[in-house]
Order: C-alpha cells, then sequence, then structure tokens
C-alpha cells in the first residue's frame, strides 16, 4: 500500500471513530429533558394548543436513530372539550443507522402504547382542529414555495414489528347527535419486509349510538406486500365481531346479539384498482326479538371480484343458506358506482315452506292436504337495471305445480306509489284446495242473513260507502298474460285459463279471461275507465253448455239443480260508489237450461192447494222437477231488472213468468202462472235477496180451478149432439158466473 494511501484510510477511519463516538458520547452529554420547555413553547406558538410532556424523553444516534417518549399529550380547542386532543403513553422509534447509506431502511419494533384521540364538531359544524388548519394556512402564505425534489427510487424497508396497545379513538359529532368510540385498539405485527409475509393481528371495542351499536371486533391474516407487483397478498384473513348490542332502526329498542365471522384470501392490485376476496366464508349468529324465530344462523361463500376503476363486480359459485333455505348463483356487475347494471342467476333447493314457517317462529298453516307447501324449488335469472328489474327465466315448482315465464318491475322509488308490471307466466296443473285451510267438524250455523246486514256490505267497515279504488287504479301500470292448464278450486275443476290485463293511466281491462268448465266454456271482458270524472264500468260475459249438476256437485252432496246451462251478461254502469254503480246499472241477462232439473219441488197440480200451499210428495217419490228447458230474460235499466222472458217447461207444465227485481234496493216482485193442464197454479216471488216470500194466489187460484173444472166438462159433453151442445153453453154460463162472481174477468 501506498504512503497516500495509508494516510488517506487513516483520516477516514479517524472520521468514522470519531461521528461514532459522536453518536455515543452526544446522547449521554445532551439531555432532551432540558428542552421540554422549549419544545412545549414551539407547538403551543405553531398551533395555539398545550403540549405537555410529562414523560422523559430518549434518544440514540448509534447504532440506531431512535427516540423513546413517555407521556405526551396535546390540548384541545376550549371551544371543543377540556378533554385532550391526543394523549400518548409510551412511544419507541428507532432506524437502524448504517443501512440508511445503502438506500436500505431497517426499522426496529415500534411500540405506541396508550394512544387516545378525541375528535369531533361542535354544535356548529366546526371541527376540533378547524384552528390549527386556520393557523397553518396562514402560515403558508407567508412562506415561500418549494419546489418538489423529483422521486427516488422505492428504498428497501424492513420493520421488526408493530405494537399498539390500549389505544383509543373517539369521534363526537355535536352537531348530529352522533359518537362513535374504538378502545382497547390493540395491533400486532411481527417482522415485516417488502416481498415477505408478516402475521397481523388487530382487536378492538367499538361503541356508538348511530347505529347503536356495541361490541367487539378482531383480525388476523398474513400479509405480503409486493410494491413492484402493485399487489397486497392477504392468506388467511379471519374478522370476528362479536355483538354485545345493535338496535336498528324502528326496531323498538330490541336488540341484538351474537357473532359474525368472515374468512377469506384478499389479493388487491391499486394500480389495476382490483380486489379479490377468494374462497370467502361469511357465518352469522345472531339472537334477538325482533329475528323471526329468535335466532338466525345463515352463510355464504363464494369468490368476489371487485374492480373500483372499470366499475365492475363478480361473484362466482355464490352459495347462502339461511332458516333452511339454500340458494346459489352466480352474479355480475357494471357501472356499480354510478348506474348499477347487475346480471346473473339463482337456484333455490327444494325447501318446505312450513318447515320455514316454523323455524322463522311463524304461525303454522293449515292446509287440507297435509303435504302441501312442502316442497318448492326455484330457477330464476335476473337483469337489474336502476330503471327495471327483470327475472328473464323463471321455473317455480311448489309440490305437483310448476310456472315458468318472465317477470318485469319498474323501477322502485319511494316517490311512485306503484312501479310498473309486465308478466307471461304459464303453470301447468294448480289445485288450490289442497293449499285451503280444513274445514272443522263443528261449526256454529251463521244467524239468518237480513237484508240490512246484506246492504251494510256495501259500506266499509268505517261506516263509508265501499267504493272503486280509483286512486289505485290510477297508479297501476300492468300488462300481463297468464296462462293455466287446469284449475281446481272449491271443487270446481277447470282448464284451459287464459287471462290477460292490460292497466294504464286508470283503464283497467281484463280482456280476454277465458276457460273451459264442465263441458263449457266462459270468456268475459270486463274494463273498468277510471281516468274519467266519473268511472265507467261494463262486462260482457258468455257461459255456453255448462254441465250445471257437475257444477253444483263441488258445492254440495245433492245437487238442487242440472242441466245444460248457459249465460249471457253484457253489463254497463258508471260511478265510483258501488251503490251509484247498481244505480247506474243497464244491460241485459240471459239465462238458459235445457233438459234439467229443479230439486225442492215437484211441479203437479195435488201438490198445491189454496189453503196449505205447496205440500211435498211422499217418501220415495223424487222432490224434483223434471224440465225441457228454462228461460229467464232481463233488460235492466238503473238498477232495474225487467223480465223480458222467463219460461219454464216440463213435460206436464209449461210455467210463465213476469215482473222485475230491484237491484238497488234488493227486493223481488215476480209473478208466475204454472200451467198443469187441468190447472194454473199462480205463485208470486216477492220480498228481499236474503229474505225471498213464495205464495200462492188463492183467488186466483180457485178462478183457475174453475175454469180448469169447466174445461172438463165441456169437453166431457161436447159429442152429446144438440143435447151435449146445449150442456156445453150451460156450463160456459156457469162457469162465467162463479168466477164473476170471485171477481174474475169474463172470458172473451
Amino acid at each position: 500500500m501506498s504512503k497516500p494511501v495509508k494516510i488517506i484510510t487513516i483520516i477516514a477511519a479517524s472520521f468514522i471513530f470519531l461521528v461514532i463516538a459522536a453518536m455515543i458520547i452526544i446522547p449521554m452529554v445532551v439531555d432532551p429533558n432540558d428542552y421540554k420547555a422549549q419544545i412545549e413553547q414551539a407547538v403551543e406558538e405553531s398551533t395555539g394548543r398545550t403540549l405537555k410532556i410529562t414523560g422523559n424523553i430518549n434518544l440514540s444516534l448509534f447504532p440506531w436513530i431512535g427516540v423513546r417518549i413517555g407521556e405526551v399529550s396535546l390540548g384541545n380547542s376550549p371551544k371543543f372539550s377540556q378533554e385532550p386532543m391526543a394523549r400518548i403513553q409510551e412511544t419507541d422509534v428507532k432506524v437502524k443507522l448504517l443501512p440508511l447509506f445503502s438506500n436500505q431502511v431497517v426499522v426496529d419494533t415500534c411500540l405506541l402504547k396508550g394512544l387516545q384521540l378525541y375528535l369531533g364538531k361542535d354544535a356548529s359544524g366546526k371541527s376540533s382542529w378547524t384552528d390549527i388548519l386556520s393557523r397553518e394556512s396562514k402560515q403558508n402564505q407567508t412562506s415561500p414555495e418549494t419546489t418538489p425534489s423529483p422521486g427516488s427510487p422505492i428504498p428497501f424497508i424492513s420493520i421488526r414489528g408493530v405494537e399498539i396497545s390500549d389505544a383509543r379513538i373517539t369521534w363526537d359529532d355535536r352537531q348530529n347527535g352522533k359518537k362513535y368510540q374504538a378502545s382497547s385498539i390493540n395491533l400486532e405485527v411481527n417482522e415485516f419486509g417488502m416481498d415477505e409475509p408478516f402475521d397481523l393481528r388487530l382487536s378492538m371495542a367499538v361503541d356508538s349510538n348511530a347505529p347503536n351499536v356495541k361490541g367487539n371486533i378482531g383480525l388476523a391474516a398474513r400479509i405480503t406486500l409486493k410494491p413492484a407487483d402493485n399487489e397486497i397478498i392477504c392468506d388467511g384473513a379471519k374478522i370476528d365481531v362479536h355483538l354485545e348490542r345493535l338496535v336498528l332502526p324502528d326496531a323498538k329498542g330490541d336488540p341484538l346479539s351474537g357473532k359474525m365471522v368472515l374468512k377469506t384470501n384478499v389479493l388487491a392490485d391499486w394500480v389495476e384498482g382490483q380486489v379479490k376476496l377468494n374462497k370467502m366464508e361469511m357465518t352469522t349468529d345472531l339472537k334477538g326479538a325482533m329475528i323471526p324465530g329468535g335466532a338466525l344462523d345463515a352463510s355464504m361463500n363464494g369468490d368476489i371480484a371487485l374492480n373500483w376503476l372499470k366499475q365492475t363486480l363478480t361473484l362466482e359459485e355464490l352459495k347462502a343458506a339461511a332458516y333452511k333455505i339454500n340458494l346459489s348463483g352466480d352474479v355480475s356487475g357494471e357501472k356499480i358506482f354510478d348506474s348499477p347494471i347487475l346480471q346473473g342467476t339463482l337456484a333455490v333447493e327444494s325447501f318446505s315452506p312450513k318447515e320455514l314457517l316454523q323455524a322463522m317462529a311463524l304461525p303454522p298453516v293449515e292446509t287440507n292436504d297435509p303435504k302441501a307447501l312442502t316442497k318448492v324449488t326455484a330457477d330464476i335469472s335476473f337483469t337489474y337495471k336502476p330503471d327495471k328489474t327483470t327475472v328473464d327465466s323463471l321455473k317455480l315448482i311448489m309440490d305437483d305445480s310448476m310456472l315458468n315465464g318472465t317477470v318485469s318491475l319498474g323501477k322502485l322509488s319511494p316517490k311512485e306509489k306503484m312501479p310498473s308490471l309486465k308478466f307471461v307466466l304459464s303453470a301447468d296443473t294448480v289445485d288450490v284446495d289442497r293449499y285451503l285451510p280444513p274445514k272443522k267438524e263443528k261449526e256454529s250455523t251463521p244467524p239468518p242473513a237480513t237484508l240490512e246486514k246484506e246492504k251494510k256490505k256495501l259500506d266499509t267497515t268505517d261506516g263509508t260507502p265501499a267504493a272503486l279504488p280509483v286512486d289505485r287504479l290510477k297508479d297501476l301500470d300492468v300488462e300481463g298474460q297468464l296462462r293455466v292448464g287446469s284449475l281446481k278450486i272449491y271443487g270446481i275443476k277447470t282448464t284451459n285459463i287464459v287471462a290477460k290485463i292490460l292497466a294504464k293511466n286508470g283503464r283497467v281491462a281484463l280482456s280476454p279471461f277465458s276457460l273451459d268448465v264442465y263441458q263449457g266454456t266462459l270468456s268475459t271482458d270486463a274494463i273498468v275507465d277510471a281516468s274519467k270524472d266519473i268511472p265507467l264500468s261494463s262486462m260482457v260475459l258468455h257461459l255456453k253448455q255448462l254441465d250445471l249438476e257437475k257444477t253444483l256437485s263441488a258445492f254440495m252432496k245433492t245437487p238442487v239443480a242440472g242441466g245444460t246451462t248457459g249465460l249471457d251478461l253484457d253489463l254497463k254502469a258508471a260511478g265510483r260508489e258501488y251503490k251509484d254503480m247498481l244505480r247506474t246499472l243497464d244491460g241485459t241477462i240471459s239465462l238458459s237450461a235445457l233438459n234439467g232439473f229443479i230439486r225442492g219441488f215437484r211441479l203437479e197440480p195435488k201438490r198445491f192447494d189454496t189453503q196449505k200451499g205447496y205440500s211435498a210428495p211422499a217418501q220415495g217419490v223424487p222432490n224434483l222437477t223434471e224440465f225441457e228447458r228454462i228461460g229467464l230474460d232481463f233488460d235492466i235499466r238503473k238498477g232495474i231488472a225487467s223480465a223480458r222472458n222467463l219460461k219454464l217447461s216440463t213435460h206436464n207444465a209449461n210455467v210463465v213468468g213476469t215482473g222485475n227485481v230491484n237491484l238497488v234496493e234488493q227486493k223481488l216482485n215476480l209473478n208466475f202462472d204454472a200451467d198443469l193442464k187441468i190447472m194454473t197454479v199462480p205463485v208470486s216471488v216477492g220480498g228481499t235477496f236474503t229474505d225471498p216470500r213464495i205464495t200462492v194466489d188463492p183467488k186466483r187460484m180457485l178462478i183457475n180451478t174453475v175454469r180448469g173444472v169447466g174445461s172438463i166438462l165441456e169437453k166431457s159433453v161436447e159429442t152429446g149432439g144438440d143435447v151435449g151442445k146445449g150442456a156445453v153453453d150451460v156450463i160456459r154460463q156457469g162457469t162465467e158466473e162463479i168466477i164473476n162472481i170471485f171477481g174474475g174477468k169474463k172470458k172473451q
């Protein structure tokens, strides 16, 4: 080694020795605690706050550059609180000196003990640090601007660990009356560096009044930082939430308690703006009076990916379970922040609605068929947009019935009372009777109805007249079609049901509605137009070839009538209240029946007596009247149905009727003449719908009887030549005289 090199080496070594010696000696001879007052004064001049350093200050320069400070507190704004804004019980930070010269940062375990932050806003909305920012702003205005230096490469960083213990952070929003506090905060991180995994553990207690919640949160994960790849990897992350109290809005003070656990692996790329939660598992175990059944045991797992730059979201292999219902599916979304659009498929595994009600501690549903409501499955594909939610494909199976179709629901908004609805649905077989409540063995006989009670049916429970819900009809925006292969309800079996409904701007049309029932067909078109000042209603109905006996057999063990029946209605009415609709009712009603029977009376002469009225036949003789044809035709004007044609034809009698029915007052005024060949029985039907009165007119009965006897005598003597003819004249004259005695009209 040359002499100059030796000299330079000796000088450099001496310099390094002197620097190291100074770093060791200075902390020994210089006590930073002697400068507490100056530090406190400088902070107060800069911030306007009082800084109190009650703990010791310890410095080190070699081999670690660091500082350890005991208890320190920074005062709050006097206008906000007397409690310090910040307080630290102890802190210790050290950086190794020599690695700094090679662009490496090696940090010893950072300690922070007893941190307390008390932040918030006063009643006027000013934050507790507004005065500090105001001072800093004034200082910046007087300070010269500095040009930032160009960026340098990210140094290698290694930290032996971080320990934060017994910390507390409080946010006190006095303007809105809200207070949040996180206490007993403990954070522990073991040695970590770039591209090397490290363990993190965090725990804290939380307490707030909006929402009203109190509990504990724990977090554990193994984290890897990869700055070169712009990634953060979090393996085996686990979040535990234990709730002591959670009171939801409108919960009437009933709190929830329990725990929630989330396990997942996280991969985040802050340049791509993406975070992925792989193998996510979340379980919930909550208890509380407001939860159906008092407890909720739910779970959800799957893979979630969110890109906050592209505003995309995907949920893959999603599975969720609660109350014995298992759901699976996939969901994707775009524009999730600006205008979210979601698409996906969902599948609901078979479950029992009855068991669901039991699990939720809801009242059980009793059905005629014990096996009803025990099996439901569903497959759905959907699209959600801010202005519309569409079920693009629906397949619902309930017990032995299957429903397919599409449903579209308009925007849900508090300003809009009812969203628009469109649907096209079809079902194969529906047996409503299976789902009806079973009949009780002993049912009390209801009291007989009265006219007043029937009229009150046209009133609501508060006594106001019953009326069309005009406002609701105007809000309706519905367009739908329903097809049902077969439907059974109250024992009536129908097939080929087709129904189309269109409701918009107050006009509701059910057109057409058709079905097949017991060899017959029913079709109807009904319209309610509530867009007018006075609503208009109309209905056209056609019923053809109905087997009346089979139809009535669904309601009663012994049908009261039978025959091939037809019905035609063409009705129109105006008004909002039902009473007004009856008063303005116009149209026609035509009822016909062929080759049938009416049970309850036997249309024979010997069954009628002017004193006793009708007498039933002896036991063993059917108490019914077989007919060949019945025709009932009414013209309705302003709620009065006037008989245009009332006829009943049997093999031994013909019945003809006249009169009217007052639909408004529910009164009957009908008269029938039953021509029994040898006599005509006059029958009057009066009274009300609920209390009809059927009587035989004795006066007319006697007149008709005299005529019948006279007719028989005439026929018996007509073959007697001149003598017979004279006898016939005598009989006719005598018959008319007898009729005149009882006020009868002379036969012309």
